[in-house]
């Protein structure tokens, strides 16, 4: 237990810190000026266009995922995308996506293998939204 709450508390002054050193150095005089002139409608503007993008996203899964006669819900879709997402954002090459697109249907109690026409198609979504083409994805001539 005391190993624990030592690492707990190692853990929890390095996040205070950084916190700390990014507010910091990003804090300046016209900070508070800027906060004001935030509009909340903005938030909820850009909270509904993440919806709606979502549901479609999500959409378009549930139909790649039907053709090869499988079914899924939209709320496993959006799990599945929120993975590809997170993964193409924590990844230094930006291509977390396309290996957790290997994953597609595993939040959803399916077997690897069935999520192959998924894939591809998400693999082009991801690279398209994005705008990264590797040289590595490109056709050797």
């Amino acid at each position: 237990m005391r190993k624990f709450i030592r690492r707990f508390l190692l853990l929890f002054i390095l996040v205070v810190g950084i916190s700390t050193a990014v507010i910091y150095t990003t804090v300046d005089i016209n900070t508070l000026q800027n906060l004001n002139q935030f509009q909340p409608w903005s938030l909820a503007l850009a909270l509904c266009a993440i919806a709606l993008g979502m549901f479609f996203d999500g959409s378009r899964l549930m139909h790649l995922v039907r053709i090869s006669n499988e079914r899924i819900t939209l709320y496993q879709a959006v799990q599945v995308i929120f993975r590809q997402l997170f993964s193409r954002a924590s990844d230094a090459r930006c291509d977390g996506g396309r290996r957790g697109a290997g994953h597609v249907p595993a939040p959803c109690g399916r077997a690897h293998g069935k999520g192959g026409r998924a894939r591809h198609r998400t693999h082009a979504a991801l690279d398209f939204l994005s705008g990264t083409l590797h040289a590595a994805d490109l056709p050797a001539r």
